[in-house]
């Protein structure tokens, strides 16, 4: 297995869950769909570090490590959720990248892949 990450509408999943979440609230979308999105959220809250970037020299793209087991499974539930609405795509990929940023679950890469 090699890093693993979700996009949808070509943004990464989190940005596109983050705008999902903040501008459908109006739509008809079952209240519980937006509490499954908070809990899977509050629980990355907890598990996950946010880094922050002293720099800005480009995008940068976030890959789960392979060993990042219950982040991956918990990803998927998120992206389970968010294909009744988008199309979600889930990229593996053995070299994503210039490692700018790791940690022990996840890794940030300067954009080259586009993915």
């Amino acid at each position: 297995m090699g890093f693993v990450r979700f996009t949808m509408n070509r943004k990464g999943m989190w940005a596109g869950a983050f705008k999902f979440r903040h501008t459908n609230s109006k739509h008809n979308v079952p209240k519980k769909i937006f509490n499954q999105i908070d809990s899977i959220y509050e629980w990355f809250d907890c598990n996950l570090a946010v880094p922050r970037f002293d720099s800005y020299n480009g995008w940068r793209r976030f890959w789960f490590k392979p060993t990042a087991v219950q982040h991956i499974r918990k990803a998927r539930k998120l992206a389970e959720i968010l294909s009744e609405y988008y199309t979600i795509y889930e990229y593996e990929i053995d070299d994503p990248g210039n490692v700018v940023y790791e940690d022990e679950y996840q890794i940030a890469v300067n954009n080259r892949l586009g993915v």
